[in-house]
C-alpha cells in the first residue's frame, strides 16, 4: 500500500520523461501505441468478463460530471462501449477521482482562456 501511494503515483506522473530517457524516443510512439490499443478494444471488443481503461465521456458515473472525458473501465461490444457499474473503489483511490477531475476540467478550459484573451 505505502508503494501504491508513494512510489508508483510518482512513477506515473513522471512517465513521460521516463519513457523519453529509457526508449531515446518522444513518447509519441507510446501514446501511439495506446490509441491503437483503445480501438482495437473498441472495434473487436473486450473479451467476455474483463475491462479496460478508456477514456470516454462521462455518463455521471463515479460522481464525474456528464460530459467530461475521463478514463473509466469500460467493456467494448459491436463497436459500443460501457462504463462498468459498481466497482468498490479503495478510498485513497476515490480520494484521487476529484483531483483528476478538476485537473481535466482546467485543460480543457485553458485554451478557451488563451483564445478569449488573445481577440
Amino acid at each position: 500500500q505505502t508503494w501504491l501511494e508513494g512510489e508508483f503515483i510518482s512513477t506515473v506522473q513522471k512517465r513521460a520523461a521516463a519513457i523519453n530517457d529509457a526508449r531515446k524516443l518522444s513518447s509519441a510512439l507510446s501514446a501511439a501505441h495506446a490509441i491503437t490499443d483503445h480501438i482495437r478494444d473498441w472495434v473487436r471488443g473486450t473479451p467476455e468478463g474483463s475491462a479496460v481503461s478508456m477514456p470516454v465521456a462521462s455518463d455521471g458515473s463515479y460522481d464525474i460530471p456528464e460530459g467530461l472525458i475521463y478514463s473509466f473501465p469500460v467493456t467494448c461490444k459491436n463497436g459500443d462501449w460501457e462504463i462498468v457499474q459498481g466497482l468498490d473503489i479503495p478510498e485513497f483511490s476515490r480520494a484521487k477521482l476529484p483531483i483528476t477531475q478538476d485537473e481535466l476540467i482546467s485543460e480543457k478550459d485553458t485554451p478557451f482562456t488563451v483564445l478569449a484573451s488573445s481577440s
